[in-house]
């Protein structure tokens, strides 16, 4: 059970991060490290997907708008404005989240130490190196 509830947390926390733009961390309130971290970098890939499709969303809304408002000579101009900047609102966060977990994901950020798993790891640990 506490390895579930470690990665949904892991999970939570890249979520938050990724989406907010928040340095969002759980250092304490989870069992499992090495399950924490799996989260984390479920998280951190779910984000890259998601941020592809937000922008990919934005850009092909941002087409229809523009067509739109050419299609009809000008004079949908007004009522398309309100719809093009939800549109380039949407692409900007959908390219923010897909750096930040891309970001996130790479420099494995807010990852928590896995103490005590062996002799070997806790010399590692001891050492400063893990």
């Amino acid at each position: 059970m506490g390895s579930i509830y470690s990665f949904a947390a892991g999970l939570a926390v890249a979520t938050v991060d990724n989406n907010l733009g928040l340095d969002f961390s759980a250092r304490q309130g989870y069992f499992d490290p090495d399950a924490y971290n799996a989260g984390l970098d479920v998280g951190n890939a779910v984000a890259i997907v998601q941020g592809a499709l937000e922008t990919l969303g934005g850009v092909a809304s941002l087409l229809a708008e523009g067509a739109g408002t050419v299609g009809s000579g000008g004079t949908l101009t007004f009522a398309m404005a309100p719809a093009a900047a939800g549109s380039l609102a949407l692409t900007g966060h959908g390219i923010r989240v897909m750096a930040s977990g891309a970001s996130n994901l790479v420099n494995q950020t807010g990852r928590v130490r896995m103490y005590n798993k062996t002799p070997s790891d806790q010399k590692l640990i001891n050492n400063g190196l893990v």
